[in-house]
Order: structure tokens, then C-alpha cells, then sequence
């Protein structure tokens, strides 16, 4: 019976075996043939096409395929020997224009000090003369008087004096020559007092306005050899290769002594630190991605290189996935999101990872782009929520005929009980009054008065974007310092101005070219260090200044263009008025006072569009998305907070869908007004009251 038992117990074990393989087996075959395709990214891969600006021969090629570069680090120069011969004839000459200042100043010096000397020889003798005449007086005082003594000498029976005769012809010549010498007395007293006027005029003569308008045209020659010596020097760098970013060589398409063109790809550097991911979820997963939900990655690899990171972005609509996630041939339909990584992580470009979102929004997480979950974090609500909207410009239709207005700053001025408004354009188009010298008034509800202001002392403004009070009535007006839209970037966009107000008179006392004089006066590495870097096609750099604020004799500007991978860029100018008498820079003047992430819309960060402080010198500021449509426009409005560390960090305190908030200004403590800028349609203008923690 035992072993009877044992054989039906062997024959089930066997049906055991069998079952378990065909388990593993099919097992096996549905990990085989079945994609998970629920939450599968890959890390982006970003390659730089590195080309001159303009044509040449590559005269140096520092790098080959395979080696590591650094940011900022120059890889490849294309000969530029024509470039630095002109740049040392243009110098020459810009030296000698110099020089010859110098000698007309001092041959001018040399005349002043001529004709003061002639001017005190005539003094002197006509001084000399007039002694003559006044002694000459008292001779013949003398004369008559020994003459009367003589006659009456004569009378009393004295007899007479031989000495009589000889005294009255004497006498008569001295009359003579005293009859003569009155009647040029007066021309004499004239030609004194027009000496006396002469040396006072002399005495509070400017030399250097002398100076200068003895030699006009070669100061406009050295201002025109200046440009050309700023420009040349630009086009050594457009012919200059530099790395712009940390990566590696993986691709060159000429050598040295190879003829390349403008814009030509010569050398490909990729990215080794990827700083975004995208993720694909499938279209029929139930989870709703939102800008900052947090990602949590998990790398195939090892498990040490498992990072997080933020979602940034979401695409609006389901797209089809990258092809190499296809699974024989198939693939599939998902929403695609842009996830961004942590500064420190080891994940490959181009590697495909696991990620699972957690469905949470994560604090400030506009810091890396995710403005939608700043807005909700800074408890901002959306315009159907009861918020208080922005309200129309009451804008007179008289002005409308004497002006475009289109503001994009503002200040406020308690003694007029008006807030000061600057336009972009000014004046009728084709007309006399194009970019003619206007600013505006408007009161606290938003009536425009009728009348431009007339801004004494200037000609024209063009492209004007910030309005920053100083203290005392003094205002600086800053344009934007860009390219126009027909590629152009005339003095008049480059313009500071300084005006001063006299009740309600405005007057520019002062005006500098701000980006000629920084070209000028900075190196290229100068100005890299300043945020700049990009040219655009007037071989000038990308610059666009929007937003303003004095503090404490500094003036800080906000930079709209260029974004940094950072954040957008505030500069900060000491000594404004010494610009305006030197119109120089000096080292250390105009430095990077700090980079701020203010979010993005997609895949564009925004840029500053205006500063101010209030009075507890706590800094704010106005943000837009530089080229963004009117769909894709997100303006913000925020608080910045520096840290001993000299870091900033914006924190949101009301953001404006589809609007674009251009001009803003403190009106009290915890109050502001904003203006925003809708193209051709009626301005608005919103009061805004926070509470500060």
C-alpha cells in the first residue's frame, strides 16, 4: 500500500512540476511581450551647434572631438588680422583726434592768456594816460595861479616879471593839450569800462565750451571713430567660438585653416548635466499632471542614481511618443510633461527612466518654473474668483490725437496728487510730432489729463519703458536700450535722462547714450560678467531694460532681455550723476546686483518689465514673458528678498493672466499701482494693498 500510495504521489508532483513551469513560463512571456507604459521619461539631450557670426578662416581650434569644456571657455578664433589692423588704425586716429583737442587747448589757453595781457597793456596805458591828464590839471592850476600873483604884482606897481610871458605861453599849451585831451576822455572812459567787461567775461569763460566748438567737427569725427572702434571690437568676438555651457566635443566640421561662413555649425558641444526631463503619460491614465507635482525618477542603471525632480510644464494636448519607446513598431499616444531636474543628480542625457508623480503640489515651486503652483501657494486666485480686476484709463480723445499712449512706468507725486506716466511711443507716426519729448498725468481714479507734458531740454524721446524717483523732484527716464523692429538702435533708445520738476514743470538737464557708453567703457569679459551675451543682427548685444528704482544713490535697473538659465537680471549703478558730467563708467560702477527666477510661461522664463521700492526700502517688482502672445502673456507681480548671501528669491504675490503689467509705483506703505500695457486698446491700471508677513 506504501508504495502504491508513493506512485500516485509521484504522478501529482509531476503535474505540480509541470504547472509551475508553464507559470514561469507564461510569466515570462507577459514581461516579455507587455510594455508598462504608465510613466516612462527620458532625460533630455541637449547639443549647442557652435558657429562664427561671420565669415572667415579658422585661424585657432583650441578643442578636438572628445574633449571636456567648460562654460565660457573659447574653443575656436577665426583670423581676424583685418579686424585688429583697422581696430589699431581706428585707435590711431581716435589718438591723435585727441591730441589735437589737447593742442587746440592749449593753443586756445595760449590766445585767452595774449589777449589778457594786451587787454591789461591798454589798461595800463590808459590808466597812464589819464594820470597824464590828471597831472597836467594840477600843472596848469599851478601855472595860473603863479601867473595871477605876477599880474597882480604888476597892478600894484611892482613892476613887471619877465617870467609873465614865459608863464602864459606855457599855460596856453598846457589848455591846449587838456582842450585835446577832454574830448577823447570820454572815448577813453568807454574804452575802460568796455576793458573792464571784457576781463570780466574773459574771467568766467568756459575753455572747454570754447574749446569744443572751435572743434566741433573733429568731436563729431572722435564720436564716429569711437562707434567704429565699439563696433570692431564686437566683431572680434562675433568671430570668436566660446563654449556655452559645461560638456563635451562631440562633433567638428572643420579644421584649422578651413574657410567657414556666418552662422555655419563648426563645432557641437552636448550638455553632461541635463537640466530638464520629459515624461510621457499615457492618455488613458487617470492622474492630471499639474506644474509643481513632484517626480520621483528612478534610474535603470543603479539605484544610487534615483533623483526627484519638479514638473514644470504640461503639454496641452496628447502627442505621440519618442520613437524609441516604441514596442515593435507600436506606439503609443500620451500627454507629455516637462519635469526639471535637481542641480546635482547623475543621470545620463538621453537615458530612459522610470517616474512616478506624486499627485501634490510642491511649495514654491515657481523656482523652477512651475508659476501655477507659486500662484496657488502665494493664495492668488484666478480673475472668475472675485479678485479685483484691472480697470480701464479714463484716456481723453483729445490726447488720443495728440499722442500714442501706451504706458510702461509710472511714479507717484504727492504735491501734484497725479501719477507721472511714461510711454513707449510718443507724438503721431510720420507726422513733426513722432517721438516728440511727452510724458502724462493721471489721477488716483484713472482720469489722463488732456494735455501731454512737455519735457523741457529734450528733443525727442524714444522707447521710454521706466520712470524711478530720486528725492527732491528728480526723476531718471530709462528707454529700453533694444532693437527696434526694423533692426535698429538709434541713440535715442540708448537714452538715461535726468529731469528735474519745478511745480508742475518738467526739465531733462542731463541725458547719457547708456549702451554706447557701457560698450565703451567695459571689456567683453566685463560685460559678460554683467549677464550679457547674445548679439543681435546691429552686432550689438540683446538688451532690453524695462524696470527702474533709485535707492540710496544707486540706480537699479531690471532687465526684461536677456533671461538668464538663473533668472532674469537686476543691475545696480552707483553714482549716477558722475555718468552724466564723464559719460564713462567707471570699474565697479554698474554691477550684477543678483539674478531672480520669476517663473515662466512654457518654455519661456520671464523677464522684469519694472522695480520699485518702497519706503522701508523693500524691493518689488512687475515680471513678463519677453515675446509671448497675448494666449501665452502671464504677468506677475512680486515681492524680492536678498539674502546675506547676496541670492535673491522673488515670492508671488499676484499674477495676471493673458495681461502684460508694464509700469508700477509705492503710493504708501503696503499700497501700489500697477499700469499694464494692452497694445492698441485702452490702458489699464489696478490698486493693490498686501499684507506683508
Amino acid at each position: 500500500m506504501k508504495f502504491k500510495g508513493f506512485k500516485q504521489t509521484y504522478r501529482f508532483n509531476y503535474y505540480i512540476i509541470l504547472l509551475g513551469v508553464a507559470l514561469l513560463l507564461l510569466f515570462y512571456l507577459y514581461s516579455s511581450w507587455i510594455v508598462n507604459k504608465n510613466y516612462i521619461g527620458i532625460v533630455e539631450r541637449k547639443s549647442h551647434y557652435l558657429g562664427p557670426q561671420e565669415p572667415g578662416r579658422i585661424k585657432s581650434l583650441f578643442v578636438d572631438i572628445g574633449d571636456a569644456v567648460k562654460k565660457d571657455q573659447v574653443v575656436a578664433v577665426l583670423d581676424n588680422t583685418d579686424l585688429l589692423l583697422n581696430l589699431r588704425h581706428l585707435q590711431n586716429e581716435f589718438g591723435q583726434i585727441q591730441r589735437l583737442g589737447r593742442a587746440q587747448r592749449e593753443h586756445l589757453s595760449m590766445s585767452v592768456q595774449r589777449l589778457r595781457l594786451q587787454m591789461e597793456n591798454e589798461a595800463s596805458d590808459l590808466i597812464e594816460r589819464i594820470s597824464l591828464i590828471e597831472s597836467k590839471n594840477a600843472e596848469l592850476s599851478g601855472l595860473n595861479a603863479e601867473i595871477e600873483r605876477l599880474e597882480k604884482a604888476e597892478k600894484a606897481g611892482l613892476g613887471y616879471s619877465r617870467d609873465l610871458s614865459a608863464l602864459i605861453i606855457e599855460r596856453d599849451a598846457v589848455e591846449s593839450y587838456l582842450r585835446q585831451q577832454r574830448e577823447e576822455l570820454g572815448r577813453l572812459s568807454k574804452n575802460m569800462e568796455g576793458i573792464r567787461r571784457s576781463r570780466r567775461m574773459l574771467a568766467q569763460a568756459d575753455l572747454d565750451s570754447m574749446t569744443k566748438s572751435m572743434v566741433l567737427e573733429q568731436m563729431e569725427h572722435a564720436e564716429e571713430l569711437r562707434r567704429e572702434i565699439v563696433l570692431t571690437e564686437n566683431r572680434i568676438q562675433l568671430r570668436t567660438l566660446v563654449s556655452p555651457c559645461d560638456g563635451y566635443v562631440t562633433d567638428l566640421n572643420a579644421r584649422q585653416g578651413d574657410v567657414v561662413q556666418d552662422f555655419d555649425s563648426v563645432i557641437t558641444v552636448e550638455e553632461t548635466l541635463p537640466k530638464y526631463m520629459t515624461v510621457y503619460i499615457p492618455e488613458k491614465a487617470a492622474l492630471k499632471p499639474e506644474p509643481g507635482m513632484k517626480a520621483r525618477i528612478y534610474s535603470s542603471r543603479d539605484r544610487k542614481f534615483n533623483t526627484s525632480g519638479t514638473v514644470t510644464f504640461v503639454h496641452p494636448g496628447f502627442t505621440r511618443a519618442a520613437n524609441r519607446l516604441s514596442f515593435r513598431g507600436e506606439i503609443f499616444w500620451a500627454r507629455k510633461i516637462r519635469v526639471a531636474l535637481p542641480e546635482e543628480h547623475a543621470l545620463l542625457p538621453g537615458e530612459v527612466v522610470s517616474v512616478r508623480i506624486e499627485n501634490h503640489i510642491l511649495p514654491f515651486a515657481h523656482n523652477r518654473n512651475g508659476a501655477r503652483a507659486a500662484e496657488k501657494e502665494a493664495g492668488a486666485s484666478e480673475p472668475d474668483k472675485g479678485v479685483q480686476q484691472p480697470a480701464e484709463m479714463q484716456v481723453p480723445k483729445v490726447l488720443w490725437e495728440k499722442s500714442r499712449f501706451e504706458p510702461s512706468g509710472l511714479a507717484w507725486i504727492p504735491e501734484l496728487n497725479r501719477y507721472l506716466i511714461a510711454s513707449d511711443d510718443t507724438g503721431i507716426p510720420e507726422t513733426a510730432t513722432d517721438h516728440a519729448p511727452y510724458l502724462f498725468l493721471m489721477d488716483q481714479d484713472g482720469n489722463v489729463d488732456p494735455d501731454p507734458v512737455h519735457l523741457e531740454g529734450a528733443s525727442v524721446v524714444n522707447d521710454l519703458e521706466a520712470v524711478a524717483p530720486a528725492g527732491d523732484g528728480t526723476y531718471y527716464l530709462v528707454s529700453s536700450q533694444n532693437i527696434s523692429k526694423k533692426e535698429k538702435r538709434p541713440g535715442s533708445r540708448q537714452q538715461i535722462l535726468r529731469i528735474r520738476r519745478t511745480g508742475g514743470r518738467f526739465h531733462a538737464d542731463a541725458a547719457v547714450p547708456f549702451l554706447t557708453v557701457l560698450l565703451k567703457s567695459y571689456s567683453q569679459e566685463q560685460v559678460r560678467g554683467l549677464g550679457l551675451g547674445p548679439f543681435e543682427k546691429d552686432r550689438l548685444p540683446v538688451l532690453n531694460i524695462e524696470g527702474a528704482a533709485c535707492s540710496e544713490n544707486s540706480l537699479y535697473l531690471g532687465l526684461k532681455e536677456p533671461v538668464t538659465e538663473k533668472g532674469a537680471l537686476i543691475w545696480k549703478l552707483t553714482r549716477i550723476d558722475e555718468l552724466f558730467n564723464t559719460s564713462r563708467l567707471e570699474e565697479g560702477q554698474l554691477t550684477l546686483f543678483g539674478t531672480v527666477d520669476l517663473g515662466s510661461a512654457g518654455n519661456r522664463c520671464a523677464g522684469i518689465s519694472d522695480l520699485c521700492f518702497d519706503a522701508d526700502g523693500n524691493l518689488f517688482a512687475l515680471s513678463t514673458i519677453p515675446d509671448a502672445g497675448d494666449e501665452d502673456q502671464v504677468g506677475g507681480f512680486h515681492r524680492i528678498d536678498r539674502f546675506p548671501d547676496g541670492r535673491l528669491e522673488a515670492r508671488l504675490l499676484r499674477s495676471f493672466p493673458k495681461m502684460k503689467p508694464e509700469g508700477l509705483c509705492s503710493t504708501g506703505p503696503g499700497k501700489f499701482v500697477i499700469v499694464t500695457d494692452r497694445d492698441n486698446e485702452t490702458p489699464s491700471f489696478i490698486a493693490l494693498s498686501i499684507e506683508e508677513p
